[in-house]
Order: C-alpha cells, then structure tokens, then sequence
C-alpha cells in the first residue's frame, strides 16, 4: 500500500500510512514456544505492535505538537516553528525505517544515556538489530527513546513531554481506585 500524503495548515507533508517492508523475513502464525516475542510471526502481539500500533503512536505524537504549535510559539516565540519541523521530520523518518524493518541507528546527540544505549545495540546480535527480528520489548524501548531523543536534542523543546496529557488522564481515572488501595492497605 503507498503511503497516504497529506499537507497541513503549515504547509509541512505529514503521511497518515507509512510503507510497509517487503523484504523482511516474516513468519506466519504466533511466536513459537519459548522464542523471544518479536515482530517476526504476524500472529503475535509484538507483530501487531510494531505494525500498527506504534505508528499509530508515532502519528499521535506529530498531531500533538502541530496542534501545539500555537501555544508554543506563544512561549518560545516562532523560531519554534524549526524545533516542531525537525520533530516532525524525524519523527516520520522513524515510522519509515520501522516500517521497512530498519538497522536500529545508534544515538548521536545529547542524550545523558548514549554511552549505555549505544552499548546495548552494539551488543545485540547481528541479526537482532531491526524492529521485527529484535526482542518485542527492545524495539518499542527503542523506539519511545528514539522520539524522546528528537525532543532531548532540540533547541526550545527539550523539556517538552508529549505524553503528559495522557499521564493526567491516567491520574485521574485512577485516582478512585488508588484511594480504596491505599485505604485497604492502612487497616
């Protein structure tokens, strides 16, 4: 399926559906027993994750900080406007080379944990460093430290936390819940 191309207010292409590899060497049917959960057999969880849900992701994260524009030109003034570029720009980027089950990329900027990071790839056999051939859980920590990374490095934005909005969901749905936990834990 091509990729699905859209320009918005400001003129930046944001795609809805990213291309999907073709040349990934894809098993059909669930993981098998005791294999590490990995984006490899289409049944399993971690295939469903990779292909879909962490674009989905990915795309919320793009709609969030164009819809913040506004407010953050507000704050930092319009050179904010490069930051959410940039963003936006690896963002896509990354989409891409999940999609097309990509060589995971070693960090190269500002990040206090690159030492460690990079060490941990590094590690990882051979083989295991694309999206769909690694651990299920390696590739979506890599992933949300790859979009975390885009923020770390940028000028205005690196304290900008793009999930927050659903931590404070989070909060306040639990909050009844947290309040009869910890009541039942005092007696």
């Amino acid at each position: 399926m091509s990729p699905q191309i859209r320009v918005n207010k400001m003129g930046w292409r944001i795609s809805t559906h990213s291309e999907r590899s073709t040349n990934t060497d894809l098993m059909e049917g669930p993981t098998p027993r005791h294999s590490l959960l990995s984006g490899r057999y289409k049944q399993s969880f971690a295939y469903l994750t990779l292909r879909s849900r962490m674009p989905g992701i990915m795309q919320q994260v793009i709609m969030r900080v164009v819809n913040d524009l506004p407010m953050l030109e507000e704050k930092f003034g319009e050179e904010v406007r490069k930051d959410v570029k940039q963003i936006v720009d690896a963002i896509e980027r990354l989409k891409m080379e999940l999609n097309r089950d990509r060589q995971f990329l070693q960090f190269h900027g500002n990040e206090p944990d690159k030492a460690e990071w990079n060490a941990f790839l590094s590690e990882l056999p051979r083989p295991k460093r694309t999206f769909f051939r690694a651990c299920w859980l390696h590739a979506e920590c890599y992933l949300y430290r790859r979009i975390f990374s885009f923020f770390e490095n940028s000028r205005f934005l690196h304290n900008f936390d793009c999930f927050d909005h659903l931590k404070q969901e989070d909060l306040i749905i639990s909050e009844e819940t947290m309040k009869i936990l910890a009541k039942a834990t005092r007696d």
